[in-house]
């Protein structure tokens, strides 16, 4: 329920900066009403999202994939040392600095992976 009410609430906003309010200022205290159509924001935002991904498949023969050829180095600063003695304990993790190491990953997956091992052990 929380993240529809903040889903909502952003596109409340977004319409309240982008759609005419269907009433003018009024009065000293500058009230404003505004009426925003949730069911039809909704429904034109999915439309928008489906002609995008059919536009988007029709030309996949043109993209090329992004691929990696060579080594990925991940370099990321943890909080304290600390936590960077905990991440030594990583077989060819390299320590470059009092609160950051650096690991040389094969490949994107394994850079990822490797971040996300890091996360945890630096907790």
């Amino acid at each position: 329920m929380h993240r529809f009410f903040r889903a909502a609430l952003g596109v409340a906003l977004i319409a309240l900066y982008t759609l005419p309010a269907p009433a003018p200022l009024s009065g000293q205290g500058l009230k404003v009403h505004i009426s925003v159509d949730m069911e039809g924001i909704a429904k034109e935002a999915l439309e928008r999202i489906a002609a995008g991904v059919a536009a988007s498949l029709a030309r996949r023969s043109e993209i090329e994939p992004l691929i990696f050829d060579s080594q990925v180095t991940v370099r990321i600063e943890v909080a304290d040392s600390g936590q960077a003695d905990q991440v030594m304990f990583v077989p060819g993790m390299k320590r470059v600095g009092a609160r950051l190491v650096e690991y040389v990953a094969p490949d994107a997956v394994a850079a990822y992976r490797m971040s996300r091992l890091v996360r945890l052990l630096a907790r």
